[in-house]
């Protein structure tokens, strides 16, 4: 018998062709679903006040920080938790943003830590879907006041 006229290794081929393809479909159904179920990572934000420093005079009034918050596109983050201390550490100031991306947060009796005339807001912003936010030195507080 020649190897030319060798029909045998011929005859089952076509049905394992299929086989072989549909288990190959099977697999890489499963490994797209697989990567379509894994959950999406937090995504990074960002917040800036409206102004850069605090001035404490005699007579004036509390102050008032609106804050901005922002996701990593630019696109404010509406109902992100935001936390504020005042320089001391002593008082905590909360507030949501609205659909904005902004909060008002009133600082009634912010101080400086004692002995010093100026310190630094410290903030936190939590958000679901954001890694959380935080800054030591957010806004400058000056203490002009006798």
């Amino acid at each position: 018998m020649s190897i030319l006229r060798d029909d045998r290794a011929s005859i089952g081929l076509p049905m394992r062709m299929v086989v072989l393809t549909t288990i190959g479909l099977i697999g890489l159904f499963a490994i797209i679903g697989t990567i379509n179920q894994m959950p999406v990572p937090p995504q990074p934000m960002y917040a800036i006040a409206d102004t850069s420093y605090i001035e404490l005079q005699e007579g004036m009034q509390d102050p008032e920080l609106v804050i901005h918050v922002y996701g990593y596109d630019d696109i404010p983050v509406s109902g992100a938790s935001v936390v504020v201390w005042d320089p001391s550490k002593e008082n905590a100031y909360t507030d949501v943003t609205c659909h904005d991306g902004k909060a008002h947060i009133s600082m009634n009796s912010v101080m400086p830590a004692i002995g010093n005339n100026q310190g630094y807001i410290s903030i936190k912003v939590m958000a679901d879907g954001y890694v959380t936010f935080e800054d030591k030195y957010f806004v400058k507080v000056l203490d002009q006041r006798e």
